[in-house]
């Protein structure tokens, strides 16, 4: 069953830390790949000791509040608190490769308890490998892309920068899952083709954006430049 959790995610490390030019010690890879699971307990710490029932009355709370915002907020926490002063964060493509793995880290524990929990672990994992793994190392990615700039701009506009590897992994995260909850209710209704199509365009949209995201952070690593 681990194996089959750190396949998609060992995959997709491959992939990233490889697209890096300059690429990071990995004792500093692996740091960031266990804040990555750390994250898990810290999400289960928040909603015992907060009332996120009031946020599991709707399904857009339930995809905004209580999936999104606790789960991107806590990564960003953990990535600040054990990447921002590492000397070998020292170019913007950094910010990507260190956010994606903390992004990683977080999805094999989640990947490995719905594996552990399932009655059909074999079907529920290769699922979560096409879906909500690389979802998470998407959000790593754009976390990461404005993570890496933050780093780099003036200080006037750290804040700034700071603030969207927050929101935008947010946004993208909470439109995920409310569309997960609104194809399974699809599901549900008879709308089977309507639901299939929602999600297609949306995978999509979130492959074009990925794609994006790197290729305009490995620009500037390798140049050395900034926007």
């Amino acid at each position: 069953m681990i194996r089959l959790a750190l396949l998609p995610v060992f995959l997709l490390g491959l992939y990233i830390y490889f697209r890096d030019a300059n690429r990071e010690p990995i004792l500093e890879v692996l740091k960031a790949f266990v804040a990555g699971i750390l994250v898990v307990p810290l999400v289960l710490l928040l909603h015992s000791v907060l009332p996120t029932e009031i946020f599991d009355q709707t399904p857009f709370l339930r995809a905004f509040v209580s999936a999104a915002t606790f789960e991107e907020c806590s990564k960003f926490l953990l990535l600040y608190l054990f990447i921002w002063h590492n000397d070998d964060f020292d170019e913007p493509f950094d910010g990507i490769v260190y956010a994606a793995f903390v992004a990683l880290g977080f999805a094999f524990l989640e990947d490995l308890m719905y594996i552990l929990e399932s009655s059909n672990p074999l079907v529920t994992g290769v699922m979560r490998a096409f879906t909500a793994v690389p979802a998470h190392f998407f959000f790593g990615i754009i976390m990461g892309f404005q993570f890496g700039l933050a780093k780099f701009v003036p200080a006037a506009y750290k804040p700034w920068r700071l603030m969207l590897a927050i929101v935008l992994p947010i946004i993208f995260h909470g439109i995920y899952d409310y569309l997960l909850m609104q194809a399974e209710w699809l599901n549900q209704n008879g709308s089977e083709s309507t639901a299939s199509l929602l999600m297609t365009a949306f995978f999509i949209f979130d492959i074009i954006l990925w794609r994006i995201a790197v290729k305009r952070i490995r620009k500037m690593s390798s140049y050395n430049l900034l926007p």
